[in-house]
Formats: structure tokens, sequence, C-alpha cells
């Protein structure tokens, strides 16, 4: 007679393809755009105040912390964005096959990361990169509002006046 007792899976032992691991990610990441949006409107409602509501906004991304939750939150956006579409290209049986499954899985991950990656370095490294590219930009502000005039009024003008 067989032994009827519940089986303790140990998940942590368990090797589980890629496809899964990216379809449980998928699931994580919309849990924490779900939790991350009132936070996001809060911000944005905050910046659009003026420009005082636009300064503690820009204050904020200068703490480390909030720096690598604006990360986590750009990478939990593009890994669910790419999930979703190839989980909508393989409900028309595009890319279903195994080989072309594993291989869009890989491609959705490499992606999400070098997103990740590129928006740290944007909020890391901006300021340097913010100041070399706008050396002069007194006189392009100057040229820039004769074709756009509220140039002057926006909140890049702010931004910009407040490193130079």
């Amino acid at each position: 007679m067989k032994n009827r007792r519940p089986v303790f899976f140990n998940l942590t032992q368990i090797q589980m393809p890629v496809g899964s691991l990216t379809s449980i990610a998928h699931r994580i990441t919309g849990m924490l755009l779900a939790l991350g949006i009132p936070f996001t409107i809060y911000l944005l409602e905050l910046s659009l105040q003026g420009q005082q509501g636009y300064a503690k906004v820009i204050g904020m991304f200068d703490k480390l912390a909030f720096k690598g939750l604006a990360i986590l939150f750009i990478w939990a956006l593009a890994h669910h964005l790419l999930a979703g579409l190839r989980h909508l290209l393989s409900d028309i049986d595009v890319g279903s096959h195994l080989h072309a499954a594993r291989t869009s899985v890989w491609i959705i991950n490499c992606s999400a990361a070098a997103i990740a990656l590129l928006s740290a370095g944007a909020f890391f490294f901006e300021k340097s990169a913010f100041r070399i590219a706008c050396v002069g930009s007194a006189t392009f502000r100057r040229r820039l509002h004769v074709f756009v005039p509220w140039i002057r009024a926006s909140p890049f003008h702010i931004r910009a006046s407040a490193f130079l």
C-alpha cells in the first residue's frame, strides 16, 4: 500500500526552467507596479504644483534609497512590459516552440536588466553628464526660446538653472 502522506516540496532545491522563473517574475513585477502607482501619482502631483514641489521631488532623487527604488520600479516596468508582450504573442502561437520560447525569455530578462542598468547610469551620473551637455546652455535656451516659447517656464529650465 502506498504512503498517502503529503509531500513537502523544497522550492529552493527544485530547478525550474527559466520560462517559469520569468513567468513568476512577471507576476511579482505586476504586484510591484500596482503598489507603486499611488506613489508615482503623488510624485507627479507634487512636481506639477509649482517650483517648490518640483524642487522637492528632485531633492528626493538625491537620496540613494530613493534612486534604488526608482531603478527597481523601472526594472519592474520594463520586465512586466516585455514579458507581457511575450505572453500575448504566445497566445497566438508566436514563439511558443521550445527553442524560440527559451530564446525569447533570455532576451526579455537581459533586456530588462539592460534597461535597469541604463537607468542606474542615468541616475548616478546625470549631474556630471548634464553639466557637460549644458556648456553654453544660456545661449542655447535663448535660441530655443525663439522656436519654443514655453521653454522658459518648463521644468527642464528650472532643473537646468539649479545645476548651472
